[in-house]
């Protein structure tokens, strides 16, 4: 490639970047000196994240692949924290949204918004920093790995749809289990069973699966499989579907679709194909938004099973007496990602309880059951999440809780950069990205969500070094190079055998003679 068609490129991005920086500061800065003109120190906090705005849009024009976690924390930012802040103050005087329970506005005055605004406005400004202290270091020369490999491209696909097929019937299986056993169910008590199986089963639905499908979905990008992307995004879009069912959760297709959005944009391949898929998972979540939400109003409040819940739910639909409008159900579903609203909760708390315990009754119910219970006031089934703001509030107190974040994000940025040197980097970085969004909304990551997240990741790594791409080394790793003269024909063999210990290849060579 030429000089002049870099430099065109390059022109092209700065122009779309510049043109972004624009979309996202104009809207901000104006909207926020309008909500709090009547407000002169709530406009200069404003100010001062609006400069630190600018500050890190500024130093956001690189490859998306290296600052993708930046720019999921900002949107949770700029809509959990800010859009929810400014759309709750004008919320608050219709009491009709608010007594048909389509917002989470219920007990909240304006004075707990604006006390909490001051806060979200101190830990984006230790949000900007951290972003861009990360984000400028100098990157180290991402490691390179041999493109040649034993298996073929056919054999390749065949194992890929192979453990395409294992994964759904395991998660069909699964998903079984947990309705039958009836936890982790809206609307049926929850069920402990022995040696945290529970935990497993529902860990290898929501964590597990999904990783392993999307590393087959880049598989399938990378090898050019059609058939085998078919399959992989067919078997997502099922498994989503059948978990809003029985969890009655309006972000399943968010927590299956979102994972295959970042991988297509992180890998830099933004097709027509994957533009389509990315629109059609957001327009499903929208449109099925009031669905589930009526799903979940039937499941939780007038105690039906599942087969009620869902033959009332269609009933319903079918003659529009549903409780929920378009407007309701979009209100709700912009209210719906968690940020300022923890804060706004634990204020009261932060206020009544004494520090040591409040830490004693986290270690004792746990963050979500403790949220729920003691700073909700809800005692019927079911929980609230804190946001991340929320979480370092209850754990470190008001004042420390812009340093918490901005540690935890210092944390992130480092785990982004190593994910960079690994094989896997483009499906690691995707599921990474994926995650942070509903950690920072919901603000539980405690030991057993990060410790999901260490695991898939790991699976992921060890399925596609030693199954669906292996190379000459993993096989000898695990043995299978001392047999694979026999078993291996000289079609598929693609690396020399000098690259081989020597007696690996006076086998192959041997089986090559023969």
């Amino acid at each position: 490639m030429n000089r002049s068609a870099i430099t065109g490129r390059s022109s092209q991005r700065n122009a779309r970047h510049h043109l972004v920086v624009w979309l996202i500061l104009l809207p901000f800065v104006l909207t926020g000196l309008f909500t709090f003109r009547d407000q002169p120190t709530l406009a200069l906090w404003h100010l001062l994240a609006t400069l630190s705005l600018g500050l890190l849009l500024g130093h956001l024009n690189r490859p998306f692949k290296d600052v993708a976690w930046v720019w999921v924390i900002l949107i949770w930012f700029l809509v959990g924290c800010f859009g929810k802040s400014w759309l709750s103050l004008s919320l608050l005087d219709d009491e009709t949204l608010i007594s048909r329970r389509v917002s989470s506005l219920e007990h909240l005055t304006r004075e707990d918004v604006l006390a909490s605004y001051v806060w979200i406005c101190v830990s984006f400004v230790v949000f900007c920093i951290v972003a861009v202290a990360i984000s400028t270091r100098r990157p180290r020369p991402p490691r390179t790995f041999p493109a040649q490999r034993v298996l073929s491209r056919t054999l390749q696909v065949r194992r890929a749809l192979a453990l395409v097929l294992l994964v759904t019937i395991a998660g069909i299986i699964a998903s079984a289990l947990q309705t039958a056993l009836g936890f982790g169910v809206m609307g049926m008590e929850q069920e402990h069973l022995p040696y945290r199986i529970s935990t497993l089963i529902i860990r290898f639905r929501m964590d597990i699966a999904i990783g392993l499908l999307v590393l087959c979905v880049w598989n399938a990008d990378r090898l050019e499989s059609r058939p085998l992307m078919l399959l992989a995004l067919g078997a997502l879009t099922a498994l989503a579907t059948w978990d809003a069912i029985i969890r009655a959760s309006r972000s399943s297709m968010l927590l299956y679709g979102l994972p295959i959005i970042m991988l297509w944009f992180i890998s830099g391949r933004p097709t027509r194909r994957s533009t389509l898929v990315s629109c059609l998972v957001l327009v499903l979540t929208v449109v099925m938004f009031p669905v589930w939400t009526e799903l979940r109003l039937v499941r939780s409040f007038e105690g039906a099973d599942l087969i009620e819940g869902l033959t009332e739910v269609y009933q319903r639909q079918v003659q529009g007496t549903g409780r929920l409008d378009l407007r309701e159900a979009s209100a709700t579903l912009l209210l719906r990602m968690g940020g300022a609203d923890g804060l706004w909760r634990t204020r009261s708390v932060l206020n009544d309880q004494p520090w040591s315990t409040r830490w004693r009754a986290l270690w004792r119910d746990g963050m979500s059951v403790y949220y729920t219970r003691e700073v909700v006031g809800l005692r019927k089934p079911g929980f609230r999440a804190p946001s991340a703001l929320g979480t370092f509030a209850l754990v470190a107190g008001m004042p420390l809780t812009p340093l918490a974040l901005g540690g935890f994000i210092g944390v992130i940025g480092l785990l982004w950069t190593w994910l960079g040197h690994l094989e896997v980097a483009p499906v690691g970085r995707a599921l990474v990205a994926s995650t942070l969004l509903f950690w920072f909304s919901d603000g539980l990551f405690g030991p057993r969500e990060i410790f999901a997240l260490a695991v898939t990741l790991a699976s992921c790594g060890i399925v596609l070094r030693y199954w669906l791409h292996p190379r000459p080394e993993s096989l000898t790793e695990m043995g299978v190079a001392r047999v694979a003269g026999p078993m291996m024909s000289r079609r598929r063999l693609t690396l020399p055998a000098r690259r081989l210990s020597p007696p690996v290849a006076r086998t192959l060579a041997k089986s090559d003679t023969q």
